[in-house]
């Protein structure tokens, strides 16, 4: 899948890149609760890692004040399902895609199910932020405008467990992967990581 989609990123590398960084609107609280949830997984730190990740869930669009827009679980019941998904996350930190055996995936499952971030019925969007934070070398984040739009053309998703963690599994393994592991692009990455002050949101392949 994603031939066509693959093609077109690997063959505008830096003109992504640079259109990236161009943008507007990445600053401030988003940036500093993305590399505050990012620290404190590293530091297997669970209370700091929930407070981080709900602050950096808000920063990033998942709530929105008032009767429209996406809203959020309560902080204890998002703190609840972290701490049982916890075990699973750190028997997966250290795993890298290549690595990954089924049980592995079987974690992984366990996982994107347990995690309960919206009090709307979409998972994908808010569950792939806060598993991209929790295990950076396995996951980016996955959301409507960027992501579905341009790998579906579109920004639907069935609503349901299974059938986000079916779509969740597949932009993984047949594209985030799949990109991750060309020679050109992360020959990219590590030149960009390698200057951290000029390029600091690549925080992971």
């Amino acid at each position: 899948m994603f031939d066509e989609q693959k093609r077109h990123l690997i063959d505008s590398l830096d003109a992504g890149h640079n259109a990236y960084y161009a943008g507007e609107g990445f600053d401030g609280p988003s940036f500093s609760f993305h590399s505050k949830s990012l620290e404190a997984a590293k530091a297997k730190d669970l209370g700091r890692f929930v407070d981080c990740s709900y602050a950096m869930l808000v920063a990033w669009g998942m709530h929105r004040v008032g009767s429209r827009g996406p809203k959020m679980v309560e902080y204890d019941e998002f703190e609840k399902s972290l701490r049982e998904a916890w075990p699973y996350v750190l028997h997966l930190q250290h795993k890298t895609p290549i690595t990954l055996s089924q049980a592995d995936w079987e974690a992984l499952e366990c996982v994107f199910r347990i995690l309960r971030c919206m009090s709307t019925r979409t998972s994908l969007v808010a569950n792939s932020k806060v598993i991209a934070h929790m295990l950076p070398l396995l996951a980016a984040p996955v959301d409507r405008e960027y992501t579905l739009t341009f790998l579906y053309g579109n920004k639907n998703i069935t609503n349901g467990i299974s059938s986000e963690w079916q779509v969740f599994k597949t932009i993984l393994c047949d594209f985030y992967y799949q990109i991750a592991e060309d020679i050109m692009f992360s020959q990219k990455a590590a030149e960009c990581r390698g200057h951290p002050a000029q390029f600091r949101w690549d925080t992971s392949p």
